[in-house]
């Protein structure tokens, strides 16, 4: 029982000092203080998503959101090093790195295609206006499959408000630049 009490305490105070308090967070800590123990702790970006596309799949979309929102803190396909240590130069007497680790992060096509999925899921849940700012900031992150997005059912219920977000990151052409208007695509009247 103190453990777990130590562990509850020790997850509210993690998401405090890191930012990452939500309502997901606080379903989290019930669940724990509730004393569940099917309470999975995902280490790679990976393995998250894919329980949050089983929960979405399942129908559980806010545990899907969840698992989503994790995922993109978890380390994914993403790459950097990190300077650990610094070392005089026997050369010049100069302070240059010694020691380097990598960090794991997810990538910028795992975080565009997580954004997608989320707005697919607040669309599930008839949140059309989180769906929307999901969806463009997929956009924003570079997601380009326009097609995709513009034929998801999923969307149905906003779907003019997606065709003005494709519209709006869709690169146009250089005729369409040049002129101002698409001569291809029929003009309203």
């Amino acid at each position: 029982k103190m453990q777990m009490q130590l562990g509850v305490w020790l997850l509210f105070a993690g998401c405090v000092v890191e930012g990452l308090w939500s309502p997901q967070s606080a379903a989290r800590l019930r669940a724990l203080r509730a004393g569940e123990s099917d309470v999975v702790e995902y280490t790679d970006f990976e393995a998250a998503e894919a329980a949050a596309i089983a929960a979405c799949s399942a129908g559980e979309y806010e545990k899907s959101l969840a698992l989503f929102e994790e995922a993109l803190r978890l380390p994914g396909d993403g790459y950097d090093v990190r300077r650990v240590s610094m070392r005089t130069s026997p050369v010049n007497g100069a302070t240059v790195p010694n020691d380097f680790e990598p960090v794991r992060f997810a990538s910028a096509s795992q975080q565009q295609t997580t954004w997608f999925n989320v707005a697919c899921v607040r669309a599930k849940m008839k949140e059309e206006d989180k769906a929307l700012e999901a969806l463009e900031k997929a956009f924003a992150l570079g997601f380009d499959d326009y097609d995709l997005a513009l034929g998801e059912t999923d969307f149905a219920e906003v779907a003019a408000d997606v065709a003005k977000l494709v519209d709006k990151y869709r690169p146009k052409s250089f005729v369409e630049t040049l002129l101002g208007f698409n001569p291809l695509k029929p003009q309203p009247k």
